[in-house]
C-alpha cells in the first residue's frame, strides 16, 4: 500500500505545486495530480502546456476516470493507462484539467486519491486547491484525514499562521518555499513562533525559469545529482547563506534531499 501526501498553501502564489514537483522527482513509482477546478500549474509546468490550453486533456486522465466510474466498476490498469509519463523525469501525471462539475465530484475524487491511487503507485503526491473557501475546501479537510504527511507551503511571512491547529491538520510539515536564509523571517523565527515541524526549500532562479519555459523536466534531470554536492544541514544558517551563494542550484536539491526525509 503506497503513501498518499498532500500539498496545501493558504493562498496562491506560494510555490506549492513547484515544491510538489521537486520533491516527487527521483521517487520511483510516484504519480503527480491535483484537485483544483479553477486553477492549476501542474500540466503546465511539466510540459504540457499545449495539450492543457488546446484542451486536449479535459476529457483524459482524471476526468475519464471519473467518467468511467460513474459508469462501471474501473480497474488499475484503466487508471494506469490515465496517467502520462512525463518526458525525461521519471514523473508520472495524473492530470486533471476541467474536471466534471457535479454533486458527486468530490466522493469521487476521494475514492481515487485516497483509496485507488495508494492502491497502485508507492507515493501519491495531490496538490490541493489554495485557501479555506468552498467546496474545494471540503476535499482538502477530507484529504487531510487520509494523508501520510500534510505539506503545508508558506512564503511570505505575513501568511505565518499556526495552520496545522487552526484547520486541525494531522501529520502536518510545514515548507518554507523560496526560501532565502538572510530574511528575518526565516526557519528558526519559524520555530519560535510557529512550528519546529519546518523544512525549507530555497528560491532557485533557474528553477523558477524553467518553469516559466516549461522545461522543468530537462531541468531536473541534467541537475539530478546537484545535491550530492553539498556537504551538511543546510538549514544552519551561515552554512546556507554560503552554500546558496555559491551555487544556488546544489543547495536547491540538496534542500529537497532534506525535504524527503519527512516523507
Amino acid at each position: 500500500m503506497g503513501k498518499l501526501y498532500t500539498i496545501w498553501s493558504p493562498m496562491h502564489r506560494q510555490t506549492a505545486t513547484a515544491s510538489m514537483v521537486a520533491m516527487a522527482f527521483g521517487l520511483e513509482d510516484a504519480v503527480l495530480t491535483h484537485t483544483q477546478s479553477q486553477m492549476s500549474q501542474l500540466e503546465t509546468m511539466l510540459g504540457l502546456n499545449q495539450a492543457a490550453k488546446n484542451k486536449v486533456m479535459d476529457n483524459a486522465g482524471m476526468n475519464a476516470i471519473l467518467y468511467a466510474i460513474d459508469n462501471h466498476k474501473i480497474s488499475d490498469e484503466e487508471i494506469i493507462s490515465s496517467t502520462i509519463k512525463v518526458r525525461k523525469s521519471g514523473l508520472q501525471i495524473l492530470p486533471a484539467l476541467g474536471q466534471i462539475q457535479n454533486g458527486d465530484r468530490n466522493q469521487l475524487l476521494k475514492y481515487v486519491i485516497s483509496d485507488r491511487l495508494p492502491k497502485i503507485y508507492d507515493y501519491v503526491f495531490v496538490d490541493l486547491a489554495a485557501g479555506d473557501r468552498g467546496n474545494d475546501f471540503e476535499l482538502t479537510k477530507a484529504l487531510w484525514n487520509d494523508a501520510s504527511v500534510n505539506f503545508i507551503v508558506l512564503t511570505d511571512g505575513h501568511l505565518w499562521e499556526p495552520y496545522a491547529e487552526k484547520y486541525n491538520i494531522p501529520n502536518a510539515v510545514y515548507i518554507l518555499g523560496a526560501y532565502h536564509p538572510e530574511s528575518r523571517f526565516n526557519i528558526s523565527s519559524f520555530k519560535f513562533n510557529i512550528s519546529k515541524n519546518v523544512a525549507t526549500i530555497p528560491y532557485c532562479v533557474e528553477y523558477y525559469d524553467a518553469i516559466s519555459a516549461y522545461t522543468v523536466p530537462e531541468f531536473l534531470m541534467r541537475n539530478r545529482n546537484a545535491a550530492q554536492e553539498v556537504k551538511g544541514n543546510v538549514n544552519k544558517k551561515h552554512f546556507a547563506v554560503k552554500a546558496s551563494k555559491n551555487d544556488s542550484i546544489s543547495y536547491f536539491f540538496k534542500a529537497i534531499s532534506e525535504v524527503k526525509s519527512f516523507l
